[in-house]
C-alpha cells in the first residue's frame, strides 16, 4: 500500500480511486448528490446532531 498525501495535507484514511473514464454525466451525478448531502444536513441540522 502506498501512502499519498493530499492537497487538504492529509496522510492516513482511505484512498478513493476516482475512474478516468467516467462521463460527464456521472461526475454531475456525484456532484449532485453533494449538494443534496448539504441541503440535507442545512435542514436537519439539529436533529441530525442530536443523533
Amino acid at each position: 500500500m502506498t501512502r499519498h498525501q493530499s492537497s487538504l495535507g492529509i496522510t492516513c484514511g482511505l484512498d478513493f480511486l476516482i475512474l478516468d473514464n467516467w462521463s460527464a454525466e456521472q461526475a454531475l451525478a456525484i456532484v449532485e448528490l453533494n449538494d443534496l448531502r448539504e441541503r440535507i444536513c442545512t435542514y436537519y441540522q439539529l436533529a441530525l446532531h442530536e443523533l
